[in-house]
């Protein structure tokens, strides 16, 4: 298998086994690759999609990968979530609101996943493999899961007392659901990284941020 070499080092670099081995300045092109995206995921959340089946795993994740500052990589995703979210609550689903609704209850705890799953990109991929995007992902998934139904627990939109058994069995009928969650991840995931590395190519290895 041919093996691509990395300019600086002069070490090999299996494109199986990694897709990005070094990490530099984002370029204009980069940022405005980023921002396509996020439109991208943004505006999937307004069409007919399968249930929990989101891209907003993949948006954060690819943020944290590339984006330095870690409260941009996770601005970036949130404020495309954000958006998609206030035309959901004003117009599509606006008949269950009282008014202009600027920001839901549900979005702060999905605001808040994506923060924790910012944070976990950035300790994961570090180096971007497809294994370590596989992980991430997957943790991705779970901490969704874990915030954004406790956060419904809590806020009382599910008919489950608000006690430690209450909040388990929360958790337990969630699970179902849980599977969209994961192959939107899995798919959204390697779908952002993969159009990126397709755009760059061996440049990634040169200009992706630290």
């Amino acid at each position: 298998m041919n093996k691509e070499v990395d300019i600086q080092t002069g070490l090999a670099i299996n494109p199986i086994t990694y897709i990005c081995y070094m990490k530099k300045e984002l370029t204009k092109k980069h940022w405005i690759l980023i921002a396509l995206i996020m439109v991208a995921g943004a505006v999937f959340r307004l069409i007919p999609h399968p249930l929990n089946f989101a891209p907003l795993a993949g948006m954060a994740l690819l943020a944290s990968a590339y984006v330095r500052n870690s409260w941009q990589a996770w601005l970036i995703p949130v404020a495309a979530f954000w958006a998609s979210d206030m035309v959901l609550n004003n117009f599509i689903y606006a008949q269950y609101f009282e008014g202009f609704v600027l920001a839901s209850n549900p979005f702060l705890f999905s605001a808040g996943a994506m923060l924790l799953i910012v944070l976990v990109g950035k300790y994961m991929l570090k180096k971007i493999s497809i294994g370590n995007l596989i992980l991430a992902s997957l943790s991705a998934s779970i901490i969704f899961f874990l915030v954004s139904n406790f956060g419904s627990w809590l806020q009382g939109m599910l008919p489950y007392p608000r006690s430690f058994a209450g909040l388990i069995e929360a958790y337990v009928a969630g699970l179902p659901f849980i599977k969209g969650t994961i192959a939107g991840d899995l798919v959204f995931t390697g779908a952002f990284f993969g159009l990126w590395h397709i755009v760059f190519g061996q440049r990634s290895t040169e200009t992706a941020v630290a």
